[in-house]
This record gives structure tokens, sequence and C-alpha cells, in this order.
């Protein structure tokens, strides 16, 4: 976990590197806190989904991303978890190749009112399939 911790620290920050809004990243004990200027953010970062309930459970805090390894097993709680995952606005899903040091993200709130659910599956498959390529 270790190196998916340091590898999402370094795409967080690169990501902010315009704005420079984020105040402070903080170690905890399942990944990390992010603090904004304007909001607090829970990362729950683990390498691979083990424990469904705990990642369910950490849903309800009020802005929370997860972070996965781009691994099938990752992807496949995605889609079989998706009717869940699409309640809860303040979430974001990251998938991360750190060979490729590459990255995907979703909101799958946001995500669910854009895409039909015919191209669902597919869609993810391929933003899945292209950062494994």
């Amino acid at each position: 976990m270790k190196n998916l911790k340091e590898s999402f620290k370094r795409y967080i920050k690169n990501k902010d590197l315009i704005k420079k809004e984020i105040i402070s990243i903080r170690d905890s004990n399942d990944g990390l806190i992010l603090r904004y200027k304007n909001k607090k953010i829970d990362v729950l970062i683990t390498p691979e989904v083990n424990n469904e309930k705990k990642i369910l459970k950490k849903l309800n805090k009020r802005n929370i991303f997860l972070v996965f390894l781009n691994k099938r097993k990752n992807f496949d709680f995605l889609v079989k978890k998706w009717n869940i995952l699409k309640n809860y606005k303040n979430l974001t899903i990251f998938f991360l190749n750190q060979n490729q040091e590459k990255v995907w993200a979703i909101k799958p709130y946001f995500h669910n009112k854009i895409c039909d659910d015919s191209s669902l599956k597919k869609g993810l498959k391929t933003m899945f399939e292209t950062l494994n390529g």
C-alpha cells in the first residue's frame, strides 16, 4: 500500500500545481486526508478490493476518494457495485497503473447522469483496458 499511497500523493500534488488548493496532505490508517481551502476529503487507498463492507461503509463520509490499482478484481467491484456507488455525489474512484504512472478516475454519480445503461459497462471496460495497454 505504501507505494500506491506515494504514487497517489504525487498524482494529486501534480494535479493541484495550477490551482494550489491543497492546504495539507496527512497520512491516515487506511489512506490519506486531503485538506483543501474549502473541503476535506478522506482517501481510502487499497491495492485490491478485499473488504467490500469496509469500503461501502466509508461511502457515508462527506467527501471520499477510493484509490485502487487498475486490476480486474477492482474493476469488477466497480461494475458489480455500480448501483450502490452511483448514489454518492461526493465519491471519486481512482484506478492507478503504477508501472506506467497512469490514472483514470470516475465519479459514478455524475457518470451515471450522462451515460445510458446500455453503454455503461463497455465504456468503463474501455477506460480500464486503456490504462493497462
